[in-house]
């Protein structure tokens, strides 16, 4: 094979734009294809396939280059090279390949593969993951599946066409298909071409989806004349294939919170003739209430890891966070308990994830089969879930040999907020609600507590008798338990009717903010820092769009420093299970030990960075401007040693009431400039200027109680 420059020069600008700037890599590769209209299909695969292979060997190459993200340009060839020696192909006279040390490069490669993390190019977090809920024989057989290359299948619009004529076709044009007779509707490309410039795909007679997910909509069994859902409908790639298989008879709603992607649906399906399909933006609840119970059929493709579909998306396992998955569960739970309640009396429901990981698959089955102990913990009787049949497909694998076993599910890119504006974790409920009947027939709610810090608590009521209670209470918990509300009866010779559920959120939305506040800068007395404002991180973890009204701090030190508390305060989160890798920089938000605190007027303070097991602080506990939080943890090889710092606060979108809060888009976190005290007076500090730590008494006493003085002073040794 002889390579040519300016093919190379476009994998270079690839990589680099995949890996430093996150890109996602199909519109990284749609868009370098697009920078030449004389290239032919060899020079449009060799882009492809070149850029996918350095993507999904990432870990295995840069180790044998010996380069570390972010890479520089240099690097970005270096990873080349060992590509071009790994694939047998003779590296040009140019200067990038000087010196490369083609023996070195096999030696270190066949020394690496001995490893699985390198043999597979896998992070290790998700390694370990996959060796605990999988096995490590299965987990294995999985990760080679992943690392090949993905076949490019069609589904065939029988609205429109049948298989073999579409085969045929397609054959006309130029394009070679063989046919599976596992999939009914399937045609497997001979080889990689652009086949949407096919006048087949203009007419409408195809759509590009993978084979084994194509078994989704026909586990379904779904019959013209029916109620069809598809919850997380997307783009609409298994909306389509219902529609077909319905005959185009029925109502088939396709619903997404996305609409963008509705927008794409739309297309497709005036292409495809698609006339049965109803689209819904999800932008309440309303939505899915007006369906409960309606439903003949519902498909919930829900939004998870992605580690199903690596094959297609090599770059994801690089961008996926641990912190994502803990969250998408917490949605997919969230989804099933919400979305099912449209699955009419002897309907059926169909679950499916693209994640082979069974915290994502049958764990969330069997939690959802349990009573609704995690949002819902009050009395929940008379309440039934029905249907008949329900549908586990847990996907993965694009080669045939697992093809009657498994279902791959499309990708859904789900963007979660920092983390600021989210349900808890049902893993632990922060807050119990019981309630108690009174002997005057009225019945009190009382709650407790688990988790402290401030919540919003929204309490639901159905199925109401003998009471003139509104059927909603929104109220905003501060203390530590309490009295919540008291139905009273209109007829006190009887007893109250009801069934309630309840969900909330975390912080404090009816905040009362002093801008003005002096903080004090958060290290000991005398230390002098050099805060910096962070600005360009929003390609690296805010996908290119930053949150509203950003603002956030870091400090660099050479030597590990104790972090001191900038104001009064409770603390309400620890995280404390990172240990530092100087081999890749901790980055903002990702494997990063921190502590969170709530202060009285409502703002929150986000320290980040700590070294394992050197926090000093508990949950729960009280501290003061100048308490000691914990150690800093080494950021990166340098020795460097950093803290984010972040102070926000809960607001309602539009000065909403708390009453017509509905869900978490009807709130918003807005961040603050903090004043820091310098100098006998209260100023915002610049980026890259050095400042002295100081405070004075009435500054650091300002939020105190005479015993909270009396403690701090005897706790740090004050005057």
């Amino acid at each position: 094979m002889r390579l040519h420059r300016n093919l190379c020069l476009a994998v270079i600008d690839g990589v680099l734009l995949i890996f430093n700037e996150e890109k996602y890599a199909d519109k990284v590769i749609q868009n370098l294809l697009k920078r030449n209209k004389t290239w032919g299909s060899r020079d449009r695969g060799f882009i492809a396939e070149t850029t996918y292979d350095i993507v999904r060997w990432k870990r295995l190459y840069s180790k044998i280059a010996e380069v570390k993200s972010p890479f520089s340009r240099d690097d970005a060839w270096r990873l080349l090279a060992v590509w071009i020696v790994l694939k047998g192909i003779k590296l040009p006279d140019w200067k990038y390949f000087e010196n490369t040390p083609n023996r070195k490069i096999k030696g270190r490669f066949d020394t690496l593969i001995k490893e699985r993390v390198y043999r597979e190019s896998i992070p290790d977090w998700i390694d370990e993951i996959g060796v605990k809920e999988l096995g490590l024989k299965k987990w294995e057989k999985e990760l080679s599946s992943l690392n090949k290359q993905a076949q490019v299948v069609l589904r065939t619009n029988t609205l429109k066409i049948d298989k073999e004529l579409l085969q045929s076709k397609l054959e006309d044009e130029g394009i070679l298909t063989t046919i599976n007779q596992d999939y009914s509707d399937a045609l497997i490309l001979d080889e990689r071409k652009n086949v949407f410039r096919t006048e087949a795909f203009k007419n409408g007679w195809f759509e590009v989806q993978d084979a084994s997910s194509q078994l989704v909509a026909e586990f379904l069994n779904v019959e013209p004349g029916m109620i069809v859902v598809d919850c997380c409908a997307g783009a609409g790639g298994k909306t389509l294939h219902l529609s077909a298989l319905m005959k185009n008879k029925g109502k088939l709603v396709a619903m997404d919170i996305y609409e963008s992607k509705l927008k794409k649906l739309k297309i497709r399906a005036k292409r495809n003739g698609a006339h049965n399909i109803n689209i819904k933006l999800i932008e309440s609840t309303k939505p899915i209430k007006k369906l409960h119970n309606s439903a003949d059929r519902v498909l919930i493709d829900a939004p998870c890891s992605g580690l199903g579909v690596l094959r297609r998306n090599p770059d994801s396992k690089w961008k996926l966070k641990e912190e994502f998955l803990a969250d998408i569960k917490v949605i997919q739970q969230k989804i099933l308990r919400d979305y099912s309640k449209m699955v009419k009396p002897g309907g059926k429901l169909v679950y499916a994830t693209c994640s082979i990981l069974k915290s994502e698959n049958s764990k969330q089955i069997k939690d959802f089969q349990k009573p609704f102990n995690d949002i819902c913990l009050g009395t929940l009787t008379g309440f039934a879930l029905f249907f008949l049949g329900f549908a586990l497909f847990i996907s993965v694998v694009y080669h045939f040999y697992f093809k009657k076993y498994f279902i791959e599910i499309m990708k859904i890119n789900l963007f979660i907020s920092l983390v600021l504006v989210a349900f808890v974790s049902f893993g632990q409920n922060p807050i119990e609600i019981n309630y108690v009947k009174n002997q005057d027939n009225s019945v009190s709610f009382y709650y407790k507590k688990i988790v402290p810090g401030s919540y919003l608590v929204q309490v639901y009521f159905e199925d109401l008798t003998n009471t003139r209670a509104a059927n909603s209470e929104t109220k905003v918990l501060k203390n530590r338990s309490g009295q919540l509300l008291t139905l009273k009866p209109e007829s006190a010779e009887n007893q109250i009717g009801f069934r309630f559920s309840y969900r909330y959120y975390k912080g404090d939305i009816n905040s009362r903010v002093k801008l003005n506040f002096p903080y004090i800068l958060p290290f000991k007395k005398g230390k002098t820092v050099t805060p910096k404002e962070l600005y360009s991180i929003e390609n690296i973890h805010f996908n290119s769009e930053l949150p509203k009204n950003w603002k956030a701090y870091s400090f660099d030190f050479t030597k590990e420093q104790m972090v001191k508390a900038i104001r009064k305060g409770v603390v309400v989160e620890i995280v404390n299970h990172y240990t530092a890798d100087t081999l890749r920089k901790i980055d903002y938000y990702s494997k990063n030990n921190s502590i969170t605190i709530e202060h009285k007027d409502g703002t929150v303070a986000s320290y980040q960075g700590f070294d394992k097991n050197k926090i000093k602080v508990k949950l729960g506990e009280i501290v003061y401007p100048q308490s000691e939080l914990g150690g800093l943890a080494k950021y990166d090889s340098r020795s460097l040693y950093r803290l984010y710092l972040t102070v926000f606060y809960y607001e309602t979108v539009q000065g909403k009431s708390l009453q017509k809060i509905k869900s978490k888009d009807d709130y918003q976190v807005s961040y603050l400039t903090p004043n820091f005290f310098q100098n006998d007076d209260i100023i915002q500090v610049d980026s890259g200027v050095e400042y002295i730590v100081q405070y004075d008494k009435k500054t650091l006493f300002k939020e105190m109680k005479r015993r909270d003085i009396k403690k701090f002073k005897a706790s740090q040794q004050l005057d």
